[in-house]
């Protein structure tokens, strides 16, 4: 399963695969130059376990060391914040 948000027509946002064996695709369709996105992956009993800032694109996330489970990933892309539900096995 794909994760998608469209917020316009030139942005997408794209987490996959989920669920996932420990590596994430964050792919940002339409980031504009300088931009910056922000992602924070938080489990369900809100502890804060990852946080980190990427100004590509295009970016792969490790999460290999999380126990299996289902977590919470936030998007902060400008003054937007997304959230999804990602499955650990």
């Amino acid at each position: 399963m794909v994760s998608v948000w469209f917020n316009n027509l030139s942005t997408a946002i794209l987490l996959y695969p989920n669920p996932t064996q420990g590596l994430l695709n964050l792919k940002i369709e339409g980031m504009k130059d300088g931009e910056t996105a922000e992602y924070v992956f938080v489990s369900l009993t809100g502890q804060e376990l990852l946080r980190k800032k990427t100004g590509i694109p295009a970016t792969q996330i490790d999460i290999g060391n999380f126990a299996p489970g289902t977590y919470i990933v936030n998007v902060i892309l400008g003054k937007r914040v997304e959230a999804w539900k990602i499955i650990k096995q």
